[in-house]
């Protein structure tokens, strides 16, 4: 059961990077893209610095750039140079207004645990806590959304079309021409 536990956080961490920074922060991030595998910055395993829940470690510039470069490409093959451009820009600025956001949901988790770890556990404060964290919770998905917006005007609504099925065909778990193999066996 720990293992599942540690599964579900480890995907929960890769959906709110993915809002981040799949798909220039554009309509992939519901995808569930495994980003360990490209060196987004997220470990897997247990204990410090393997990826706990809510952990974050934003990827260096050139990862990010290499990663939106690749997921463009895959997910929009049509896309062109100006396009490119204008989402990078995108993603990059709301990547950059989301770190410190990040971060802060990865310090109200530390207090949680010291709260909930204490000899006595304060009620009050482990309610402060959860506010506290819903707060900034609500701050992401606001600038989240702010980016996907940004991202779906840049897109014409064909390319947006396209980018649809692709994240139903992901959400399924079914495979479309080009597209890797699916885990699942559909």
């Amino acid at each position: 059961m720990k293992h599942r536990d540690h599964s579900l956080h480890a995907q929960t961490r890769r959906m709110l990077l993915a809002g981040i920074a799949a798909f220039s922060l554009g309509l992939l991030s519901v995808s569930g893209m495994s980003w360990a595998s490209e060196g987004m910055g997220h470990g897997h395993g247990h204990g410090p610095g393997h990826g706990g829940f809510m952990e974050f470690r934003a990827p260096d510039a050139a990862t990010l750039e290499k990663h939106l470069d690749r997921m463009l490409d895959r997910i929009v093959p049509d896309i062109t140079a100006a396009q490119k451009t204008s989402i990078k820009t995108i993603a990059k600025a709301a990547h950059a207004d989301m770190k410190p956001m990040h971060e802060q949901i990865k310090t109200l988790r530390k207090a949680q645990i010291t709260i909930l770890t204490a000899a006595t556990v304060d009620r009050n404060a482990l309610e402060q806590n959860r506010v506290d964290t819903l707060r900034q919770v609500e701050l992401l998905s606001k600038r989240k959304n702010q980016a996907l917006a940004d991202v779906a005007d840049v897109l014409t609504a064909a390319q947006r079309a396209k980018v649809g099925e692709v994240l139903k065909a992901r959400m399924e778990h079914k495979i479309l021409p080009g597209a890797m193999k699916s885990p699942f066996g559909k």
